[in-house]
């Protein structure tokens, strides 16, 4: 951050910040099973997070940016689908 004249980091920022996790509901979805959760999100990009770190080392950045951009509309598809279908299910959990 100092390299570059970024300011500070304040590390609240890492723990305070809204996030939304969907695994438990995908992990439910598949029968409790950890194993192919991820298999239920669709996939635009075939590639994995894995090669990330490969890509910006070999300063391929707009491959970078367009698996940033299809995670995001990937996950965005999902939520809408869960946020859909979550209200009915929790019409039948109340006694």
């Amino acid at each position: 951050m100092k390299l570059y004249n970024l300011g500070e980091l304040d590390l609240r920022c890492l723990y305070e910040r809204v996030s939304l996790d969907i695994k438990p509901i995908l992990v439910l979805m598949n029968n409790g099973n950890f194993m192919g959760y991820d298999k239920m999100l669709p996939k635009t990009n075939p590639l994995t997070n894995d090669k990330i770190p490969q890509f910006i080392k070999d300063g391929k950045y707009s491959e970078v940016e367009q698996y940033i951009k299809d995670e995001t509309q990937d996950f965005l598809k999902a939520y809408q689908i869960l946020k859909r279908e979550v209200p009915k299910l929790k019409n039948h959990l109340k006694t």
